[in-house]
């Protein structure tokens, strides 16, 4: 390195206690135990390269590695579980709820952790408690046990659930403090023709706003949980077909992707610009495609198969799709709805059966599949909707038709 002296026979060499080099910004110092510091003015941004090497990458790649071993370790050694148990007041009713939202509420003490479960056909929303196992029902007065009113739900930054009208002609708001509702605060301009089957799937963004998708109306919902104020009228002009898409999630380019259901391409929202995309990443046709679809660490989107015969992958990064590596998946309607993904030390994706008799299980660390370890479950039609994790390692699969609550404890959490 120029400017730099090493210390070799013939060579003066000075020893202050603390050797310390400076270039530019970055600082190579030497301790008294003789240890070599290298220091960058920035360490989140900047590399340090050893004979051209970036160690820092390096670095990085190996401690993803290693969590990449591990996991795969765990799995061989501890096969995930799974099982069903009864909650009160769960009714033999079809499509009970549709979407899951996971709550922690703090306290003094240790905080509670609880999942709601959002109505569609029931007069009540669910909850179940993480910490106990324990579930239940809340009524909400005036509501009756049908009309598809909500379809899935977000978690605002107020703390507030907010769920998404499909056929109701206004927003739920559940208050997971005081177990109250407020059907009426947040309401929406009317889209003529836009009367039924409106949206279903949002995610939160950045500034704090929540987008929702259309799955049968022609624009995107915008709610601001701050005010109540939505916004049906800024993205439109989306289509009037059916069932479009189900779902979204904010990637790392600070883009909304949803995943289609029966569209024939996925929606990118750039909630920065309110600007859409529908063509950049197209995917077959086809009906009921895919239903759910899960964020990865990895940062790719794994949609769901309900009607597929494939996994879908979007990468974001690439604005591509991928239906091929995944493939081969049995033929059939309604197999599975919605997913979970197990804590960051596992990592695989779990798919709630809809009608399969199994658990549909993906490895995004090796884009492979599973349907072979979670089975001999119920051959009822329409059984659970959603899987939501908690922090327990368990997800719990909402019930649409079934009367008990899905269990899975993915053990390499």
């Amino acid at each position: 390195m120029a400017g730099v002296a090493v210390g070799v026979a013939g060579v003066s060499v000075f020893y202050l206690g603390l050797l310390c080099l400076v270039s530019g910004d970055a600082i190579m110092q030497e301790d008294g135990a003789g240890n070599l510091h290298i220091n960058t003015s920035d360490p989140m941004g900047q590399s340090v390269f050893v004979n051209g090497v970036d160690v820092t990458r390096r670095y990085h790649q190996l401690q993803e590695r290693q969590r990449v071993l591990e996991r795969r370790l765990c799995r061989l050694q501890t096969p995930p579980i799974a099982w069903t148990q009864p909650g009160n007041g769960i009714l033999n009713l079809n499509a009970k709820w549709q979407g899951g939202v996971r709550v922690v509420l703090p306290s003094d003490g240790e905080a509670t952790e609880l999942v709601i479960g959002v109505p569609f056909h029931a007069p009540s929303f669910l909850i179940i408690n993480a910490g106990t196992g324990v579930a239940e029902t809340v009524p909400i007065s005036g509501l009756a046990s049908s009309g598809g009113m909500w379809l899935d739900g977000v978690l605002a930054p107020n703390g507030l659930v907010f769920s998404f009208p499909f056929n109701a002609d206004a927003v739920l708001i559940i208050n997971p403090h005081t177990n109250d509702t407020d059907m009426t605060s947040v309401t929406f301009e009317s889209i003529p023709g836009d009367d039924a089957a409106r949206w279903g799937g949002g995610v939160v963004t950045g500034d704090g706003l929540i987008y929702a998708p259309p799955y049968s109306a022609s624009s995107v919902l915008i709610i601001d949980p701050r005010t109540n104020a939505t916004d049906a009228t800024t993205i439109a002009g989306l289509g009037t077909e059916d069932a479009k898409w189900r779902g979204a999630h904010l990637a790392s380019n600070d883009k909304i992707y949803c995943v289609p259901r029966d569209a024939a391409g996925v929606l990118i929202i750039n909630p920065a610009t309110n600007t859409t995309d529908t063509t950049a990443i197209g995917v077959p046709s086809g009906n009921a495609k895919w239903v759910g679809s899960v964020l990865a660490g990895n940062g790719k989107i794994y949609g769901i198969p309900q009607s597929a015969r494939s996994v879908l992958i979007v990468d974001p990064a690439t604005n591509t799709t991928d239906t091929t590596t995944m493939q081969g998946l049995p033929a059939g309607t309604s197999k599975w709805s919605g997913a979970a993904a197990a804590a960051a030390a596992d990592g695989r994706i779990f798919a709630m059966p809809y009608s399969a008799t199994s658990v549909l299980i993906i490895d995004p660390d090796t884009d492979t599949y599973d349907t072979t370890t979670i089975v001999q479950l119920s051959s009822d039609t329409f059984k659970w909707t959603i899987g939501v994790p908690t922090s327990n390692g368990f997800i719990y699969g909402i019930p649409s038709h079934s009367t008990s609550i899905l269990v899975i404890q993915p053990r390499c959490s």
